[in-house]
């Protein structure tokens, strides 16, 4: 007999829901099936025995978690569940994409605080108190929200050191723990590469804001490639491209968005041939910069030309759209302070003009991520 039981809100804490499951089959309560949506649990009484549980993000468990000793026990489309039968066991999926999901999460929360809060201060000292007389409603929800979003912050900053604390990972390859540039990358020794740099047998080059047009960056590297200056290395941030003096090549540059990358994935591209160039240290995710050599045919990254634009969409999704939300609000702002800081005509222009140049920059920023989406999407609208 299906026995339901329910865990609302349990993606806000994963570690506390998958201890739930534990408690739940060391009482006989096994794990079919699960509806992410309202945490709903459907249970079948089984031997009591504790297992260990994780709740990962994708829709079905790898092949190397299957290898280790793990069962999937539930997948949907974006969660699979998976078990074993040690409770102790070392070899565990990590919380890498838990822990990214919530940074992502308490950024959100950050930019809603900075600009309520920043607001509220901007309304209390920088009006007269204005603000407080012509929209009291308006002023109280700035407050309230401001309030809200800082609690947030704290509690996800708190989950994500509870994940920090409990993380262990499948160790296949030790890959993911790549944070920037591969140390075999360094060919030449940073002396010899600043009398390269003299010589004029290495140029740098660092195009403003890239990792938002990504395939304008890949373009840049490929055409250079066939003109002879082949890539080299990123700079720790990843923001300067350096290139040696080469004989001109065929060259294959992929900048790949990732909300997650395990050590699975590094495996798989490297065993197809690709080169990692380099892995951002980004909270909202991850760019991994690939590159290959080809001869003739040039090859692609992903082979389902739908992954490609998923990677476009995310993104534009979590760089491009915050960008344009925040010059949306640059603009209200401007307005309001015109509408109630009457008084003051130049301290009105002056914050004006601050947030006209912040917004421009943004909007700027946002509008070639999303950009980047539809170029991606027109490019392979033939292939459905």
């Amino acid at each position: 007999m299906a026995i339901k039981k329910y865990m609302p809100l349990w993606f806000l804490d994963v570690i506390a829901a998958e201890e739930k499951l534990q408690k739940l089959s060391a009482e006989g309560l096994i794990v079919t099936d699960f509806s992410p949506v309202d945490g709903v649990l459907t249970l079948e009484e089984g031997e009591k025995k504790p297992l260990r549980y994780r709740i990962c993000h994708g829709n079905a468990a790898p092949r190397g978690l299957l290898a280790s000793g793990w069962r999937q026990v539930w997948a949907g489309k974006k969660y699979y569940i998976a078990a074993h039968d040690d409770p102790e066991v070392e070899a565990v999926p990590d919380y890498r994409s838990w822990k990214t999901a919530n940074r992502l999460t308490m950024m959100i929360f950050f930019f809603i605080f900075c600009c309520t809060f920043g607001f509220c201060i901007g309304a209390l000292g920088g009006s007269d108190g204005a603000v407080l007389e012509s929209f009291p409603p308006f002023f109280t929800s700035m407050m309230i929200l401001s309030s809200i979003s800082l609690i947030a912050m704290i509690y996800f900053f708190t989950v994500n050191r509870k994940l920090a604390k409990y993380n262990k990972d499948l160790n296949l390859t030790g890959a993911g723990a790549i944070k920037t540039i591969p140390k075999e990358n360094f060919t030449y020794t940073p002396e010899e590469e600043k009398q390269m740099l003299k010589s004029g047998k290495m140029i740098k080059k660092s195009p403003l804001g890239w990792f938002y047009a990504p395939d304008d960056a890949e373009e840049m590297v490929e055409k250079m490639a066939a003109e002879g200056w082949r890539f080299y290395r990123f700079n720790p941030l990843g923001t300067t491209f350096y290139f040696i003096k080469s004989d001109p090549c065929k060259l294959r540059f992929v900048v790949d968005f990732q909300n997650e990358a395990t050590d699975e994935y590094f495996t798989a591209a490297a065993d197809d041939g690709w080169k990692l160039e380099f892995t951002s240290a980004m909270r909202m995710g991850s760019f991994i910069v690939w590159s290959k050599e080809y001869d003739e045919e040039k090859p692609e990254f992903y082979s389902d030309s739908s992954d490609t634009i998923k990677r476009a969409r995310r993104t534009a999704l979590i760089m491009g759209l915050p960008m344009v939300l925040f010059a949306i609000f640059c603009v209200v702002f401007i307005a309001v302070v015109f509408l109630v800081d009457q008084e003051d005509f130049y301290e009105a222009l002056f914050l004006a003009i601050l947030y006209f140049i912040i917004g421009i920059e943004y909007s700027v920023f946002g509008v070639k991520a999303i950009g980047y989406y539809f170029r991606i999407k027109e490019k392979f609208k033939d292939k459905f």
